[in-house]
């Protein structure tokens, strides 16, 4: 029988857990510690109201120093926003705030009570016992590089979820207004279309009434210069459609209502857009502050897609090695065996899921395509189980080649990525 010897993390201070189960208006909240060789519980219900966590606070911080306690540290779930009054005000009286993951709350109510059901003062108990394993995550407050990109990419996120949803009302509204449209969905956001739009709304039944010259000579001077080559070709195609679309007879109070919420939508579409410019060169000029793109300059990642990455992984100096960060981003391999029975290798799917997204966008556009880094691996992969597979494992590649070059501190070279034998140029300090 093998025995290995394990080097337990020595942790010096002691602090008092208090576990939360957030809600809106209230916050369940539990903690258990020993006073000597007696066991004290505490659990209640406060509001979610600035006074009301302090006066809170206010005596947890005489219980830890009644009891000998070196801190407080706040421990709850991330619920989409409820629980930020809380850890703020938590910070402010220099207390520790951590995290418990949701699904392992789930899990581990039936060790808690062998039984399945839910309450918020169950849900406290459980955290509390999940804090105490040391089953946490970090939920602080950056204010460097790393916590600005967090902040952008959030807005950047939420902008591109809002401009597809104006996409697809504008689709929408154009299929009612002008079915006969033969545009494809890339062309109905060119320059050419937009100022169309602008104009006139789209509207086939003002459209197939103006000639070729009329409509050039309104469409040119917002357009910004002689329209000529496809984009004229284009906008031949929009009149000969107009002509057809005008024998498809809709009331006229429909179609200015129509024509009106396609102006509309378009224009909020446009002004999104502009938001999404101005946070993506935000991040550009972020992320080239940070050690990592120092590293990973001359590598085909862009600094738009890798502060996307660093905005959710955080700094890669907090990873021990590439098996934590896959698992951040829920890129490690999931395994089912028993016995003799060995279940198919799969993605975990855990991780943060906008990381994976955008990891998935890095690899698409940089390096499967012909002539890319990994155009070949991938094609190995695709031929074996399909495409979503084949891009899967390539993300996968990436990271690792990605985080081995900032850890190993020595510049890229592309024979490396392939051959490990080959003298290294260090990065000058």
């Amino acid at each position: 029988m093998e025995i290995k010897t394990v080097t337990e993390e020595i942790k010096s201070l002691n602090y008092l857990i208090v576990a939360y189960d957030i809600s809106k208006h209230k916050h369940n909240y539990f903690t258990s510690f020993y006073s000597g060789l007696e066991k004290r519980e505490s659990e209640g219900v406060i509001l979610n109201k600035t006074n009301a966590l302090q006066m809170h606070f206010n005596e947890l911080q005489v219980l830890a120093k009644n009891e000998g306690f070196h801190g407080v540290r706040v421990i709850c779930e991330p619920t989409g926003g409820y629980e930020k009054r809380l850890l703020r005000k938590a910070r402010e009286n220099g207390f520790f705030t951590q995290y418990v993951n949701g699904e392992a709350t789930n899990k581990a109510k039936v060790i808690e009570s062998n039984d399945s059901g839910k309450n918020d003062e169950k849900d406290a108990r459980v955290i509390h016992m999940l804090a105490s394993m040391d089953r946490t995550l970090s939920c602080t407050e950056r204010d460097d590089e790393y916590g600005q990109l967090k902040f952008y990419n959030a807005k950047y996120e939420s902008l591109s979820v809002e401009g597809a949803r104006k996409k697809c009302k504008i689709s929408h509204l154009i299929e009612e207004l002008f079915p006969d449209l033969r545009l494809k969905p890339q062309q109905v956001y060119s320059k050419l279309v937009g100022c169309i739009i602008e104009e006139y709304g789209l509207n086939p039944y003002v459209i197939c009434k103006l000639s070729l010259g009329d409509l050039l000579e309104v469409i040119e001077k917002p357009y910004g210069r002689m329209i000529g080559g496809f984009a004229l070709e284009m906008l031949l195609h929009i009149l000969e459609d107009a002509q057809i679309g005008e024998m498809n007879i809709q009331p006229p109070w429909k179609v200015n209502i129509l024509v009106n919420e396609l102006k509309e939508a378009y224009q909020e579409w446009k002004v999104i857009e502009a938001k999404k410019v101005n946070y993506k060169k935000i991040m550009e000029e972020t992320v080239q502050k940070t050690d990592e793109w120092e590293k990973l300059r001359d590598t085909p990642v862009k600094a738009f897609l890798l502060s996307r990455v660093l905005a959710e992984s955080g700094s890669w100096k907090n990873y021990k090695g590439i098996k934590q960060l896959l698992r951040f981003a829920g890129l490690n391999l999931r395994e089912r065996q028993s016995g003799t029975y060995r279940g198919e290798l799969k993605l975990s799917k855990k991780g943060n899921t906008l990381m994976r997204k955008v990891l998935g966008q890095m690899v698409y556009c940089l390096f499967i395509k012909k002539g890319s880094l990994y155009e070949g691996y991938y094609n190995e992969k695709k031929a074996k189980k399909g495409g979503f597979y084949g891009i899967t494992c390539t993300m996968r590649k990436v990271l690792k080649m990605l985080l081995g070059i900032y850890k190993s501190q020595s510049s890229y070279s592309e024979k490396r990525v392939f051959q490990q034998n080959i003298e290294l140029e260090k990065i000058s300090a």
